[in-house]
């Protein structure tokens, strides 16, 4: 093994006889002096005496007295090798495979970094090829290099375990072309496929919701308006605290719907429209005064309370509604907004009934029937200024999924509100003032 520093002014000449192109470099340096990467320099040994010795790899050929005829005649690739242990000695069984009866160099650095050198054949025009895994690299370079013989820029000696330069000439050297070279590094990889650690299984992911809790959603939430219009809905910004847009609303727009721009998006919730041309969605209504209806039956001294006939009505709807996803607005006074897929043309007027309660003017059940032109407010304020919850809302049901209107679903309202308001009338006939006094006013 040998560890000596040679000098340019007593190796330049050997090298130069062995095939190689010799360089000086200054210690403390990492590379020659001079424009040498455009071409090789022919430097004088009597300027360099005490400079370390070290060869080009891959420049053209220097012109002149001393120059070197073949254009390649001096080319090197190397194969550079940041491994350690058990990694770095089946690298070195790989490489062996390329070497066979000939010779390749290896300078081994004060780190551990192995260089392996090898001639380059004519018709070698590769640049770079790396290999990775983990914290191992490797690189088959055949590009402008300089590699020194002797020592680093830091003075520390190389280690040639398998010879250095000074024993072998060029033309000992194993050769790489093209197709070996990418052989060479086809290997490497399988090796490092085989020794590769398992990926690990991809971490699951969390979709982000559309809506942050406890967050309100707003006209600026595109992700949200784009769900929305995926799911067969036309979207329109409704001013938070009212039922319809700041101005008349092109039914079956498309696209972004230019709207008051003094105000920022942020003041705007969402609403759904139905179309121009026909009507997409029927929407039906059932609300009431519940708070002072159920005062009024509870002087009927009548257990049944109105909410208990809305509830009824939601029933009936969702019992025709069968598997099929309806989706439900409620506000915070007790009223419900259903929505079904239209299947037909309707009034433009929509339809409503009106069930009072016998004796107390002023407190009713009303059914309306929304059909065509409308706009149903999605993300909003109802009339107290509270904020509209929904069952089945529209971000997670499409149009399409809608169960169909039929007229018979009103039909058997109608009825149930009648047989409630016969109940109602023959409650209070025979509620008398000493029975509503001697029951408390509630008859359980």
């Amino acid at each position: 093994m040998n560890t000596h520093l040679p000098t340019y002014l007593t190796s330049a000449a050997w090298l130069r006889e062995s095939g190689y192109a010799p360089a000086p470099i200054a210690p403390g340096h990492r590379m020659p002096a001079g424009p040498w990467a455009a071409i090789q320099l022919m430097y004088d040994e009597r300027t360099h005496p005490d400079e370390l010795a070290a060869v080009f790899t891959a420049l053209p050929a220097p012109r002149g007295p001393g120059g070197v005829d073949d254009f390649k005649a001096t080319h090197l690739v190397t194969l550079t090798v940041n491994a350690r242990g058990d990694l770095s000695a089946q690298l070195a069984a790989v490489v062996a495979k390329y070497v066979g009866a000939a010779k390749c160099p290896v300078r081994v650095s004060a780190d551990g970094e192995r260089v392996y050198l090898f001639a380059a054949a004519t018709n070698a025009v590769f640049t770079e090829k790396r290999a990775y895994l983990e914290y191992s690299t490797v690189a088959l370079n055949y590009c402008p290099e300089c590699i020194a013989v002797g020592a680093d820029h830091e003075g520390q000696p190389y280690e040639w375990p398998q010879g250095d330069l000074f024993a072998v000439r060029r033309a000992e050297l194993a050769s790489l072309d093209n197709d070996s070279c990418d052989a060479l590094m086809a290997d490497i990889q399988e090796l490092f496929a085989k020794l590769a650690p398992p990926a690990p299984p991809p971490a699951p992911r969390v979709a982000k919701p559309i809506v942050a809790a406890g967050a309100r959603l707003t006209w600026e939430n595109k992700r949200a308006r784009l769900q929305l219009a995926e799911n067969g809905w036309d979207v329109v910004p409704v001013p938070f605290g009212r039922q319809s847009p700041d101005n008349r609303v092109r039914m079956g727009q498309t696209g972004e719907y230019l709207f008051d721009r003094k105000k920022p998006p942020s003041e705007f919730g969402v609403g759904v429209v139905t179309s121009l041309d026909r009507s997409t969605f029927v929407a039906l209504e059932v609300s009431s005064r519940s708070a002072e209806v159920a005062a009024d039956l509870e002087k009927l001294g009548i257990s049944d309370k109105t909410g208990s006939i809305v509830a009824g009505i939601a029933a009936l709807i969702k019992q025709f509604a069968g598997d099929a996803k309806v989706p439900v607005r409620r506000t915070s006074t007790g009223s419900q907004l259903f929505l079904f897929r239209s299947a037909g043309s309707y009034s433009a007027a929509g339809l409503r009934r009106l069930l009072t309660v016998p004796g107390t003017p002023g407190t009713a059940v009303t059914l309306t029937l929304i059909a065509r032109t409308a706009c149903v407010v999605f993300s909003g304020d109802d009339a107290a200024g509270k904020p509209y919850t929904w069952e089945n809302d529209l971000l997670s049901t499409k149009q399409g999924e809608l169960p169909e209107y039929r007229a018979k679903i009103l039909n058997d309202i109608e009825a149930f509100m009648e047989a409630g308001a016969g109940l109602l009338d023959k409650a209070r006939e025979g509620a008398t003032p000493a029975k509503r006094a001697r029951k408390g006013g509630i008859n359980h």
